[in-house]
């Protein structure tokens, strides 16, 4: 079952900046969690050898996060 909520906020002008700081510092704490996550995920992938390696010898689930790390 899905529901889905739509609302508008009516804040005074204090409030709203208090929020929309809010909002932009949860944002960064989740972009930097998300990153740090997939640096450790890239970290274990190296250390263990993979059964199934790319054609160039490495493993393709490490050259698919490179990717994703040098163009987030």
């Amino acid at each position: 079952m899905f529901v889905s909520l739509q609302f508008k906020l009516e804040l005074k002008r204090e409030d709203r900046e208090k929020l929309t700081k809010f909002m932009r510092k949860q944002s960064s704490a989740i972009r930097v969690a998300y990153r740090r996550l997939l640096i450790n995920l890239v970290q274990n992938l190296q250390g263990e050898p993979s059964g199934c390696e790319g054609a160039d010898g490495g493993n393709p689930a490490w050259q698919v996060l490179k990717v994703d790390l040098l163009f987030p």
